[in-house]
């Protein structure tokens, strides 16, 4: 079995800011030192529970604040990192004491330390009320799902040992229809030998893998996904169906059943989407786990499988369910500690993009993974509909960006629907959702590992993106529609030699002012709501660049009068830089920069949501007129800014108290008031 190790130098950057009503002490912070802005460093969060404690998450609107003894369900985090975490932060060589936990004990008996000091404070408040433990994790995310009085929430949240308290989530899987007679292919118009080496029905998947010359991949260029270990997270699968038979165990299952074993017969949509992967990869080894009986799942079983998964070795998971459209949901912990581990992780868009935009559901718009909206070319609506993405006036549309709340840009890549999959019962079924465009890049990554053995997950992402096309049929597009395109396997595993481009990213996690931030490399640049004339640098890198010269061209879609983005070269990367002139008019910018090196083409998709003029300006200062302006007064000017849009003055913001304003603050400050343009000095 083949692992993308993450190979990135990381380093950790926790912060001092905490929402007012938590009064607990905080922990130690540990950092590095920054490298400069945005520099080639990569600054990764290997765990978001060493700063302050943020208290209640995401509350607003969800439990009626009328019955304080309404039984509710929440997501209780503790502040211990969870032994993954533990485990990568002493391997980047990361010291982080935590009062309490022995440092020489394990990795899993220091996050499981934490499960026992909340076991005891909370019987200091809980001794009078009935409340339930029902799911406990300690792997990749660190805490327990609980149901107790929702007037209980606020005083769970302020236990010295709890980091944040987040309400639960229900996971829906993907919408799915099917037709086995209007769209599906022909099997006449197909030679029936073709594909009969890997498949038990030679036209499986067949109209998809005809359109991506999958036959040549697997049989002139010899890759099939051998031994790249796939899970899929879903609602189980259909063991006895003759295209799983290579998989089974010696019970005769396919590997992961053991998560979550019953007599229920097997949902379809697992069976549609584990059939999805193998059509693309054949020689993988898929493992399978449940987490709902039919449409939905519970959050804590969904964690568990991810956790499940990363135990089991997997190098992909893949998953075809949404919840909400928050980009800092707590399936975000346990995802972004699995791909700094080395896992490809793989999400369906939605299915909601007729309700128009901000529409990927989580965790999708988690920016560590590889986001999959849904296109009509490589399936069998092709001929009906042509090269574009599923939508109106069709009764299902590909869910749209931007992601809510940073305006990142999403899904990241295009892959087909209306595949002819596999089918409970033994049989086939045409069947469409970006539940099965998720599977497909899915089999693609693994494709690429097999080609790459050495890739970490950022350069398995790039590469399907730096070498996706536009689609054909589809003008105007959009970058928050398609992502980079869509997908060409065969030039994701041969162009461009090695090279593939990356971009430093500064990835916020969470929505209140004592989240943490990372440095990712990522394939897309997004400069988020941006109010002001000049955004920061951002650095991109052409990894194994090889000889010749690599040259930038910037392509706008639309009217970008006023706007421009210039891609220069800075030694070895390029600075992309944004500029607004007083003639640019406020809303959407975007496009695609290409760089060229002879033949070789690498594609980059950009976006930005530009607020123009007319803001008023704060100068940041002693919002609680306490005689010092530190993190507790960012806390509290994001929650008076809240619907307003201001330009900040930030000169006296010293945000990470390391004594120097400088470039550092000003990151910060423009992650944290997300919506405002943050400025050093006065108004421009």
């Amino acid at each position: 079995m083949r692992k993308c190790k993450n190979r990135i130098i990381s380093f950790m950057l926790m912060l001092l800011l905490a929402l007012p009503f938590v009064a607990a002490t905080p922990v130690n912070v540990f950092a590095e030192a920054y490298e400069g802005h945005r520099g080639t460093a990569e600054y990764h969060i290997l765990t978001e529970t060493l700063g302050d404690p943020v208290g209640m998450q995401d509350f607003e609107g969800v439990y009626a604040i009328d019955n304080p003894n309404e039984v509710i369900e929440v997501i209780v985090e503790f502040r211990v990192p969870p032994a993954v975490a533990l485990r990568l932060l002493q391997e980047r060589g990361i010291e982080a004491p935590i009062p309490g936990i022995n440092a020489s004990d394990s990795f899993e008996e220091q996050a499981l330390t934490a499960h026992e000091m909340f076991q005891q404070q909370i019987g200091v408040i809980s001794e009078s009320y009935l409340v339930e433990i029902f799911s406990e994790h300690h792997w990749l995310f660190n805490g327990v799902f609980m149901r107790l009085p929702s007037f209980m929430v606020e005083q769970i949240a302020s236990l010295p040992i709890v980091y944040a308290v987040f309400p639960n989530v229900t996971f829906y899987l993907d919408d799915v229809t099917t037709s086995d007679h209007d769209y599906s292919p022909d099997i006449g118009e197909f030679d029936t030998d073709a594909g009969a080496e890997f498949f038990s029905n030679p036209n499986f998947m067949r109209q998809t893998r005809d359109f991506f010359n999958i036959s040549h991949i697997h049989n002139n260029l010899g890759i099939t996904g051998n031994g790249v270990r796939v899970a899929v997270i879903d609602t189980g699968v259909d063991h006895s169906h003759p295209e799983f038979a290579r998989f089974l165990d010696n019970t005769g299952r396919i590997p992961g059943w053991h998560f979550w074993h019953d007599f229920h017969p097997a949902h379809n949509h697992g069976t549609l989407v584990s059939g999805a992967v193998v059509g693309m990869a054949p020689n993988i080894d898929l493992w399978n786990y449940r987490v709902a009986l039919s449409g939905t799942g519970g959050g804590g079983t969904t964690i568990g499988a991810v956790e499940a998964a990363h135990r089991d070795g997997a190098d992909i998971i893949t998953m075809s369910f949404g919840g909400g459209t928050s980009p800092f949901s707590a399936i975000s912990r346990p995802i972004n500690i699995a791909v700094l581990d080395g896992v490809v992780a793989v999400s369906s868009a939605g299915n909601s993009g007729n309700s128009g935009s901000f529409t990927i559901t989580s965790p999708g718009p988690e920016p560590l993974l590889i986001t999959v909206g849904a296109g009509t070319a490589g399936g069998t609506q092709q001929a009906l509909r042509g090269d574009t993405i599923i939508g109106l006036p069709h009764f299902w549309g590909s869910s749209l960006g931007p992601v809510s709340q940073t305006y990142h840009i999403k899904p990241d890549i295009v892959a087909p629907t209306y595949v002819n999959t596999t089918n409970i019962g033994g049989g086939y079924l045409v069947a469409n959702g970006t539940s099965l465009s998720a599977p497909i890049i899915a089999g693609i990554a693994a494709l690429l590992i097999e080609a790459f053995p050495n890739a970490t997950p950022y350069e398995i992402k790039a590469r399907i993106m730096n070498t996706a096309r536009p689609l054909a049929d589809l003008n105007p597009t959009s970058v928050f529609t398609v992502g980079a395109g869509f997908v060409q396997p065969l030039e994701a595993l041969n162009a461009n030699g090695n090279a593939f481009a990356t971009v430093a990213h500064l990835i916020p996690v969470s929505t209140v002012a004592s989240a943490p931030f990372e440095m990712a490399n990522m394939a897309s640049l997004s400069f988020g709501r941006f109010h002001g004339h000049t955004t920061d640098n951002m650095v991109i890198t052409i990894h194994n660049a090889g000889g010749g010269t690599w040259t930038p061209q910037v392509n706008f879609t639309g009217n970008h009068t006023g706007v421009s983005l210039n891609v220069t070269p800075s030694g070895s990367n390029f600075n992309a830089r944004m500029t607004f002139g007083s003639n640019a008019v406020p809303g959407i910018y975007q496009g695609n920069i290409v760089f060229t090196n002879g033949t070789r083409r690498i594609t980059m998709p950009f976006g930005v949501t530009f607020d123009g003029g007319g803001a008023n300006f704060v100068t940041f200062g002693d919002v609680n007129d306490d005689g010092v302006v530190n993190s507790m007064d960012v806390s509290l000017l994001r929650m008076y800014l809240a619907g307003h849009s201001v330009v900040i003055n930030a000169a006296n913001a010293d945000v990470n108290a390391d004594g120097v304003i400088n470039s550092m603050d000003l990151t910060l400050l423009r992650m944290y008031l997300a919506g405002h343009d943050v400025v050093l000095g006065e108004q421009p």
